[in-house]
């Protein structure tokens, strides 16, 4: 399993005034970065979608603030990881409440900025913020390089999964068994019937994965921040790989600890808290089976709420009809 996310922290600040910038070398002796040449790849694998008609709470990504300054949006008809989706999609509530907050973060984003974000390991932003092609170029080097059957989690997995599939990479994502979930922390942001599918807390075999990796990550790289806001391109990546090798380091070193302290509190829900499990099903007369029946009707339960009912709709034509049938007589 991996994990995937944006963070726009780390912007650089462009040249102004028409001035030049004296330091024009590339950065590339790093890993950790994908080429601009690859990510572009998937610029045009999803394009932006129209909004759905009618009156809508949620603003749209390219709506201006005149208020709060130059909105950054993207020159090209390139669209975000929602808009692989259709509107009538069963998740597309978590699309548009994403999208108002894609939003609410643009809007503060004024177009000094030459470089506003970096997405996973430094796919750069160019101006772009969140689109499509970032996470679907992370993705297809997922697919070159992983092995089959990994879970990706992003704070939108649930909208992404349909956007993976309906891109050129769809067919080799689910011939891998390859799929897609929320973050434990951001999943509870969703509603109910996203989470009875996507929450980590309902796929066997994620144990205690909280997903929120990169919530780590940014609140440790967020002091780079600071220091690369007005470099060239070139030092900033520079700074920025450093970072992330010293990060590595550090975690490798530490890694037999975090090894050994996840089996201590492996052992210990086992020991503990698998007795007590066992005796609340006896107390209850709760069979293993009747969880997985209960788990599985709540899923259904969830996915019907808000459609009415055939049966219903036929009882209350019936008395509707009766009604008439008494107000003629």
């Amino acid at each position: 399993m991996f994990v995937i996310d944006g963070n726009n922290s780390l912007k650089r600040v462009a040249m102004l005034g028409g001035r030049h910038v004296g330091d024009v070398r590339i950065f590339n002796d790093s890993d950790y970065y994908l080429s601009s040449e690859f990510v572009n790849q998937y610029a045009n694998e999803v394009k932006k979608s129209a909004p759905p008609s009618g009156p809508s709470n949620n603003p749209t990504l390219t709506e201006p603030d005149k208020d709060d300054g130059t909105l950054i949006s993207s020159p090209d008809n390139a669209g975000d990881p929602t808009d692989g989706v259709p509107h009538n999609a069963p998740h597309t509530p978590c699309a548009e409440n994403w999208k108002a907050a894609a939003n609410e973060s643009n809007k503060k984003m004024w177009a000094i900025f030459d470089e506003t974000a970096w997405y996973d390991y430094e796919s750069h932003a160019n101006n772009a913020n969140f689109r499509a092609k970032y996470p679907l170029a992370v993705i297809a080097k997922a697919l070159d390089v992983l092995m089959p059957g990994f879970l990706i989690a992003y704070d939108i997995g649930c909208i992404l999964e349909g956007t993976i599939d309906r891109s050129s990479l769809g067919k080799l994502f689910r011939e891998r068994g390859c799929r897609c979930c929320v973050n434990a922390f951001h999943g509870y942001s969703h509603n109910f019937s996203c989470q009875v599918h996507h929450h980590p807390n309902i796929i066997e075999g994620m144990g205690l994965e909280d997903l929120e990796t990169l919530e780590r990550v940014f609140s440790a790289s967020n002091q780079v921040a600071s220091v690369t806001r007005y470099m060239s391109k070139y030092r900033r990546r520079v700074f920025i790989n450093l970072f992330f090798r010293q990060w590595d380091e550090d975690k490798y070193a530490n890694l037999a600890s975090m090894l050994y302290n996840n089996y201590k509190q492996a052992l210990r829900i086992i020991n503990v808290d698998g007795p007590e499990l066992k005796h609340v099903k006896e107390t209850f007369e709760v069979q293993e089976g009747d969880l997985e029946r209960w788990r599985l009707e709540q899923k259904e339960y969830f996915l019907a709420l808000g459609q009415e009912p055939e049966g219903h709709a036929l009882k209350i034509a019936y008395v509707e009809r009766l009604r008439e049938l008494h107000d003629a007589e």
